[in-house]
């Protein structure tokens, strides 16, 4: 705590004030961070790309906010009692829910350019579950290789 304190250049009463530990420290600034990429995802309903284009966009985003996270503050997760990892596990579930919604809304306004036959055959659902679950397994490992997700959701949709 002094450290922040002395880095923010702030006295160390002015950040209990505000950060009872440094847990809660770390837990808003991890939110920060995921506010500032949520903010900025809105650049692909901005764009006349298509699906697999914007779908590359949120993957490529999503994972150099990843990155970030990985880089800076994975070290700091070890000092997490077992309520606060329980805390940011439920985080992380709200955190996977947002983006399977940006990964609907995206099906739903290219769907006129996908395969319908897939749609017929299969629900909306059972679809983006398949898409959100190797799009989130891949985010995990922290995989730069988009091109097979690329080309089998390709096969699937089009």
């Amino acid at each position: 705590m002094r450290k922040v304190a002395s880095q923010c250049e702030l006295s160390l009463g002015t950040i209990y004030n505000y950060y009872t530990t440094k847990v809660d420290i770390i837990f808003d600034i991890i939110e920060d961070l995921w506010n500032e990429c949520f903010g900025e995802i809105d650049k692909i309903y901005n764009s006349k790309e298509g699906f697999f284009k914007q779908t590359e966009f949120l993957y490529f985003h999503t994972l150099q906010y990843l990155n970030k996270f990985e880089n800076n503050w994975i070290k700091d997760l070890n000092i997490l009692t077992s309520n606060d990892k329980e805390k940011a596990k439920e985080r992380e579930c709200e955190l996977v829910q947002k983006f399977t919604q940006i990964l609907k809304h995206l099906i739903e306004i290219n769907k006129n350019d996908l395969n319908i036959e897939v749609f017929n055959k299969f629900s909306e659902d059972k679809i983006l579950e398949f898409i959100s679950y190797e799009f989130f397994i891949m985010l995990k490992r922290l995989d730069n290789d988009y091109s097979f997700f690329d080309y089998t959701l390709k096969k699937i949709l089009l």
